[in-house]
């Protein structure tokens, strides 16, 4: 997908301070809009293990100082799509614009699932392109919902896909007086991992301040997020997938 939109306008560097590769490249979406891409390292989740999903998960909580979020063009897997999702309803809740480019919609076929990109779409409250970046199909349409939501036709959705704010009501409502614009979710994962962001550390005080008097519980907060996500998930894919097995039980690692 990066080399189909980038093509020979790209570079390799690494990101600060890690020897994670970062690919960038510039290109046309529309005739009045360029665009830089970065592909960040896969991910499935805002809970990051590894090296590589950390650089995309500071990233996405604009902890990279040199580098701006100005939309994700978040690349899903039809026929791995209730984990995909997972992911992408994480995004969501960031309050960032989003676009996903939904691949692999032949394979899914094989197995029998056909989904209802339309519907779908309508759920989730971002616009989802069905693509084939080998074979170049669905890449116009992509540029264009792009473009769309560039110039703010498509907006992030203003509910929340889950109640996160009920994770820890009050311990959120007291990241959320230190940072009044952030969503809630934000203020979750500040709560969690702010310890490894750029914070002064007056801040960083107030914060750990925050979790002990409200008693936040990390791994419970966690787990129930996922669980209610993948409950969501499973009732949007009954309305929009069919023959997929949304039943599958799910495994939570940290």
């Amino acid at each position: 997908m990066f080399n189909e939109l980038t093509g020979l306008h790209q570079h390799v560097g690494n990101f600060p301070g890690v020897t994670v590769d970062k690919k960038v490249g510039v290109t046309e979406i529309a005739p009045h809009l360029k665009a830089t891409i970065i592909d960040l390292p896969g991910s499935y989740s805002l809970y990051p293990r590894r090296e590589d999903e950390w650089v995309s998960y500071k990233v996405m909580m604009e902890q990279e100082k040199d580098l701006k979020v100005d939309m994700v063009l978040m690349v899903a897997d039809a026929s791995n799509l209730k984990r995909n999702l997972l992911f992408v309803s994480q995004i969501i809740d960031l309050k960032l614009p989003v676009v996903v480019a939904l691949t692999m919609v032949d394979l899914a076929r094989q197995k029998g699932i056909e989904i209802d990109v339309s519907a779908l779409a309508r759920e989730l409250g971002v616009p989802i392109i069905p693509i084939n970046p080998r074979k170049g199909k669905g890449v116009a349409a992509l540029k264009k919902a792009i473009e769309h939501t560039a110039e703010e036709y498509y907006q992030a959705p203003v509910r929340d896909f889950i109640n996160n704010q009920g994770l820890a009501e009050k311990a959120v409502s007291g990241i959320k007086g230190l940072y009044p614009d952030m969503s809630d979710y934000k203020a979750i994962h500040y709560l969690i991992n702010h310890e490894s962001f750029h914070i002064d550390p007056v801040t960083q005080e107030k914060i750990e301040t925050i979790e002990q008097d409200n008693q936040f519980n990390h791994t419970r907060v966690q787990a129930e997020e996922i669980l209610q996500r993948y409950q969501r998930i499973g009732s949007i894919m009954k309305q929009t997938v069919s023959g997929a097995k949304s039943n599958a039980k799910e495994t939570l690692h940290r």
